[in-house]
């Protein structure tokens, strides 16, 4: 988790949060080949590093409230209006 600058906004203060993942590999080897060719053997090595926003922290005189980047009860309602609306169509386009 990482966390940005506090910003100042209508009496609160606002802190936002990012999740950061990274991933590192290598490895080497070397092919059945026999002798000292540069193709008998092999190295190699790469990372990935990806920065996601989480959400805000808005802190005021009372209370601290998470409020996250995407609303899960939207969301939710959402995909619930898109699974009724595709299964009502594909029912009124079926032949009887």
């Amino acid at each position: 988790m990482v966390y940005g600058e506090t910003i100042e906004y209508e009496n609160k203060k606002v802190l936002p949060v990012a999740k950061v993942n990274y991933i590192v590999g290598g490895g080497g080897g070397f092919s059945g080949e026999t002798g000292n060719s540069s193709a008998a053997q092999g190295e190699g090595g790469g990372g990935h590093i990806s920065i996601r926003p989480l959400g805000v922290y808005e802190i005021n005189a009372k209370k601290v409230k998470f409020r996250p980047i995407i609303d899960f009860k939207f969301a939710l309602t959402l995909f619930a209006f898109l699974t009724l609306s595709l299964t009502l169509l594909s029912k009124m386009t079926r032949p009887n």
